[in-house]
């Protein structure tokens, strides 16, 4: 993702829009997998994990969001 956005500042013209374009549709997405994860995380695990295990409890919004993250952290593609 970041490799768009400088490349988007080090490009003219045409090719200097196309990767703007690209750079604003990661933003975005990137904003809707954070709010999907946050609002649908909090409510499949309070709705299922608690349930199910016995020593956790109910999820926040930023829970799951957290809990999101540090799987990135180590398990990376």
């Amino acid at each position: 993702m970041m490799n768009h956005v400088v490349q988007a500042n080090n490009k003219v013209g045409d090719e200097a829009k196309s990767h703007r374009d690209d750079a604003l549709v990661l933003f975005v997405v990137l904003v809707l997998q954070m709010l999907l994860n946050a609002l649908v995380g909090q409510w499949i695990w309070n709705n299922s994990v608690v349930k199910l295990v016995s020593g956790v409890s109910k999820a926040r919004w930023y829970d799951t969001l957290l809990l999101s993250v540090l799987f990135l952290l180590i398990l990376p593609n």
